[in-house]
């Protein structure tokens, strides 16, 4: 009996264990080829090409919408963070009675903001798909923002951040 990983921990290659025999000993694997002695030239080994992975590789138009709904996905998830960020930040400051309400305020929705703009410029988990749609010149179209990290940080991570956190700011105010 063999253990068999879920389908999310397979390896990328397409490439699975072999299951084992009855006795619970791995199966044994076909003995290679023995090569030629090495006689001063070299003949070339024939190399396996994994067709799988050439056409995961294939970018298209629909990969590239899927990729960028996946970067604005992922910049909602930046946000939220950061907004959080923020508000613990406000909620902090007020509860130590630590400046008047418009530098806790101040101080929050710069923080949240720039947290939020490092994120999504810098966006630390941008998926393969992604990195390959940009680097293709026929499909960057497909992408919010193409290339431009410091308007993507802005306009997607400053600016939404910091009007969320000035407005969660307000309401924790009134409480």
């Amino acid at each position: 009996m063999s253990f068999r990983f879920p389908v999310f921990l397979q390896p990328r290659t397409g490439q699975t264990d072999q299951p084992g025999t009855d006795n619970g000993q791995p199966a044994q694997q076909p003995e290679q080829p023995t090569q030629p002695a090495q006689t001063g030239a070299s003949d070339p080994v024939p190399v396996a090409v994994d067709t799988t992975t050439a056409q995961t590789l294939e970018v298209n138009q629909q990969l590239c919408e899927a990729a960028n709904r996946n970067m604005l996905i992922s910049a909602a998830g930046y946000d939220a963070g950061a907004l959080v960020v923020g508000l613990l930040t406000f909620f902090i400051l007020r509860r130590k009675l630590i400046g008047t309400y418009g530098i806790r305020l101040l101080v929050a929705v710069l923080l949240a903001g720039l947290v939020g703009a490092l994120l999504m410029g810098f966006d630390p988990v941008r998926a393969d798909d992604l990195v390959r749609c940009l680097n293709s010149a026929d499909y960057r179209r497909y992408v919010f923002l193409q290339e431009a990290n410091v308007a993507r940080g802005l306009v997607l991570g400053l600016l939404p951040t910091s009007v969320l956190t000035a407005i969660g700011c307000w309401a924790i105010n009134k409480t």
